[in-house]
């Protein structure tokens, strides 16, 4: 049996070995693998086995620096998996693929423990895109493909590798991925790029107008790849049709047409892959138009529904008047909207002006307080401050839209309305008593008495009010 030796301080080296030759895999130790001896003892406390074979045998050899000749070898212990510490991306996504074509390169990633160990995780891995950039609103990008990837074993290692991964915008990522709840690992950057022509797509879409006039702003069509990127500057030809439904039950009281104006043609030749169709209008008032936009060989697009109305014919009053009182900014305000005459919303630049008003009681005309103008633009009118100074029943108010270019003023009325007297704000009394004391009776000056107490009640119950009389005594001697 050793004894210690209480002044050896020499270091000791830690290393570990296979027990069996069949193991190629040659293992490491990780920690502090080199410790001083302190009175003949050395303590070895952050050793781990790494780059072991689960399963295999292993002994640990301990040499002193000084006299390499010394060695310490261990009994032999076995090889176990440690829990999950982190997830390893081995192979990045390709660097740059077309938009909605499989990824040429797709990742591959290992779950390990401490030790290096391949794991498996019954849970899997999750995979999110992350945009490099703010995403535009409406154009959000879409990761295809990616449920959640299992742990295989295959070619003597255990991964999940992902498959046909595939990306519809255009623009620079990363992918981060997870597992084991809390372990993650992100990618390096990557392109998607845009794909072939193939559709048509509606950079600018045809607003509410009214007939006859030109659709602002122009309607824009472009080339655009499978999944609706802008497809480069190439030039392509381009047409603009109404849609079969626009021409039978929308409009009515009719069919209506498409016309050109400027000298602009319903065929446009596009620059830079856009194709702006200017001065574009429809002649006949109706509801649920769209047009179609068209080029050989690409895939058509359809416009959203429009409608197209005739001038500014209709005020409606969007208000519900309660009682209120004199002198008094209403709580609810008068709101207008514009409609041609058969009740179809006129938001286009011609239904901008100026909206006045007055109030009506009977034949008379009375002035409102606040502002009695209100701005239209939209199709919408709002007035913000109104009141009326005399209570009454039976009021309404008339409105007038005066439309900035051309067109006839508009007239409009509300419903009728009440308006009921404010709270008291003065007291005027205006009353001369002139008393004779020579010839009055004593009950006639007990009821001046009387009065002349009265009010001096109400003036003491009221200080708010104002009060003034003026009592006069001539005493006929």
């Amino acid at each position: 049996m050793g004894h210690v030796i209480p002044i050896f301080n020499d270091d000791i080296y830690a290393s570990v070995v296979a027990d069996s030759s069949m193991v190629t895999k040659v293992p490491a130790l990780e920690g502090r693998s080199v410790t001083s001896a302190q009175n003949g003892q050395a303590v070895f406390t952050d050793l781990m086995l790494t780059h072991d074979v689960t399963g295999s045998s292993y002994s640990l050899v301990f040499t002193l620096q000084k006299h390499r000749h010394v060695t310490i070898r261990t009994a032999s212990f076995d090889s176990t998996l440690g829990p999950a510490a982190r997830l390893v991306l081995v192979t990045n996504p390709s660097l740059s693929s077309e938009s909605l074509s499989y990824l040429s390169q797709q990742p591959v990633l290992q779950l390990e423990d401490l030790g290096g160990n391949s794991l498996r995780d019954p849970n899997g891995v999750k995979t999110l895109l992350i945009p490099a950039a703010l995403v535009v609103d409406g154009e959000e990008p879409k990761l295809n493909n990616n449920a959640v990837t299992p742990f295989l074993f295959t070619e003597n290692k255990v991964s999940a590798t992902l498959k046909e991964l595939n990306i519809d915008r255009a623009g620079r990522y990363q992918l981060s991925f997870s597992c084991c709840g809390g372990l993650s690992a992100l990618s390096s950057e990557f392109f998607i790029t845009v794909g072939k022509p193939y559709r048509l797509n509606l950079a600018v879409q045809p607003t509410t107008t009214v007939l006859g006039v030109v659709m602002t702003p122009s309607p824009q069509a472009r080339l655009a790849d499978l999944a609706g990127n802008w497809a480069g500057s190439a030039i392509f030809v381009s047409s603009v049709t109404l849609s079969s439904g626009s021409t039978k039950d929308a409009p009515l009281g009719g069919s209506g047409t498409l016309l050109s104006f400027h000298r602009t043609q319903q065929t446009v030749s596009s620059q830079k892959g856009m194709a702006v169709f200017s001065g574009l209008a429809i002649d006949h008032a109706g509801t649920g138009y769209s047009l179609v936009f068209s080029s050989d060989g690409l895939v058509p697009v359809t416009s959203d529904f429009f409608n197209v109305s005739g001038p500014v014919g209709i005020l409606h009053v969007e208000w519900n008047p309660a009682p209120s009182n004199a002198d008094a900014t209403w709580a609810t305000q008068p709101r207008l909207q514009l409609t041609d005459k058969n009740g179809i919303p006129v938001i286009c630049p011609c239904s901008k002006g100026t909206v006045r008003t007055v109030a009506q009681k009977d034949a008379s005309v009375v002035k409102v307080t606040g502002n009695p103008e209100a701005y239209s633009a939209a199709g919408l009118a709002q007035f913000t401050n109104l009141g009326l100074s005399l209570s009454g029943v039976n009021f309404r108010l008339k409105f007038e839209f005066i439309p900035y270019g051309a067109g006839d003023a508009v007239i409009g009325f509300s419903q009728p309305f009440e308006i009921v007297p404010g709270r008291p704000a003065s007291l005027k009394i205006l009353m001369q008593i002139d008393a004779h004391w020579r010839g009055v009776g004593i009950y006639n000056l007990l009821a001046y008495c009387m009065l002349f107490t009265l009010f001096s009640l109400a003036f003491s119950v009221l200080p708010s009010l104002s009060l003034s009389f003026s009592l006069f005594f001539s005493l006929a001697l």
